[in-house]
């Protein structure tokens, strides 16, 4: 009985921001079973609550709270891969932008997938690279740490706009990995780092910042 009624807290709280947020992310969240098994899954938000903030994941991934890059029904952070080593613990506008590496760390799969949320909305930047970890601050022109050093790649996966959710998702071509003087190609045993650079906003001067860090080591 306990259960029920902790699930049924959290069915009311995501019912209650998807009512304050859009109508319509309200109506869908009444009516979904995803796992066509005959019950809402508002009736059973546990199935679908995998970081258990108390929110139905799909909530936040049209939001923009989350993303489901692969748009597998689950989201990046729960299946994510790799380790958070530097936090770039910048000043701006509202929480912390947060990255997340998805798929294989096998170099022969070349499935690896970078995220990062919480973004300034139509904000421009990229995912930066590189085999050293680093931790400067401050930077010129920005208000966060940057956390890779030495030989930096940039623009892996291009230049992104955040749009209005506020998230970057790129693909990464392990056989062409960025670098100053050229792409190279990633090699088993390697420990690359990725984290975001963005465009934002500092009491309503322009600015950049960046997410925090991640670190994967590849088979």
């Amino acid at each position: 009985m306990r259960a029920g009624v902790q699930i049924m807290a959290r069915v009311q709280r995501a019912h209650h921001i998807a009512h304050e947020n859009d109508p319509a992310l309200r109506r869908i969240f009444l009516a979904l079973d995803v796992n066509g098994d005959g019950v809402l899954d508002r009736c059973q938000l546990s199935l679908f609550d995998c970081n258990q903030n108390g929110v139905f994941d799909p909530l936040e991934v049209g939001s923009g709270a989350s993303t489901d890059a692969n748009r597998d029904g689950i989201l990046d952070e729960c299946q994510a891969i790799g380790q958070t080593y530097c936090t770039s613990a910048g000043a701006g506008p509202g929480p912390p932008s947060t990255m997340t590496i998805i798929g294989s760390a096998s170099v022969s799969e070349g499935d690896l997938t970078l995220t990062a949320r919480l973004l300034p909305p139509q904000s421009l930047g990229y995912f930066l690279t590189s085999l050293t970890p680093g931790s400067t601050f401050p930077v010129s022109g920005s208000i966060g740490r940057l956390c890779v050093s030495g030989s930096v790649g940039r623009a892996v996966g291009g230049v992104l706009d955040s749009g209005t959710l506020g998230t970057f998702v790129a693909q990464v071509d392990l056989t062409a990995i960025p670098q100053p003087t050229g792409p190279v190609a990633a090699q088993p045993g390697e420990t690359w780092h990725f984290q975001a650079w963005h465009r934002t906003t500092l009491a309503g001067q322009p600015t950049s910042d960046f997410t925090d860090a991640v670190r994967v080591t590849l088979q």
